[in-house]
């Protein structure tokens, strides 16, 4: 298998566990700020309660995210964190080309819960 064929890791992370821009936005916030609970992170990023509440619950199910005492953590798995800082690098430089790639995805139709 060539480099070329091999697949890339942030796009198979996306099409596994991003299912919309917001679980990209709630799952960055996370790893930005480790003392987040769904009521900071609604009041950060501007999403309603129920959206934040239904995309932590899917990030914590995926096992990307863990709740403790002090609040809402990125998983401690290597791979799970290489990645995603792979994710807020793009974010960071080339958020347009991300979210184009996000949304040209085939078989998507929810781009965003309903907020």
């Amino acid at each position: 298998m060539t480099d070329a064929d091999r697949p890339d890791p942030l796009r198979l992370f996306l099409d596994r566990h991003m299912p919309t821009m917001d679980h990209v936005t709630l799952l960055l916030a996370i790893r930005a700020n480790t003392s987040h609970t769904p009521a900071t992170l609604a009041k950060t990023t501007g999403l309603r309660h129920e959206v934040v509440d239904q995309v932590v619950h899917d990030l914590t199910a995926s096992e990307l995210v863990r709740a403790d005492e002090n609040g809402l953590r990125l998983t401690s798995s290597e791979s799970v964190r290489e990645v995603v800082a792979l994710l807020e690098e793009a974010y960071r430089t080339r958020p347009v080309t991300l979210i184009r790639a996000f949304y040209a995805r085939s078989g998507r139709r929810d781009r965003s819960l309903p907020n």
